[in-house]
């Protein structure tokens, strides 16, 4: 656990305002619906990249 607080928010402030252009927002969305659909996938399809041995206990058929 952090102590000092002052240590934990100093990382997070800039010596220089951040700005986001237009073209890094369409770049960063596109990184989104990316990701998102890599979520998706992997939430409704995981049992095929589980282990297939008989002592698995998480997934068996």
């Amino acid at each position: 656990m952090i102590t000092n607080l002052s240590d934990y928010y100093l990382r997070w402030y800039h010596d220089r305002p951040v700005a986001i252009t237009t073209a890094r927002k369409k770049e960063l969305r596109e990184l989104h619906r990316i990701i998102y659909k890599c979520a998706v996938h992997l939430a409704t399809d995981y049992k095929h990249l589980s282990c297939k041995s008989e002592n698995n206990l998480f997934f068996t058929n």
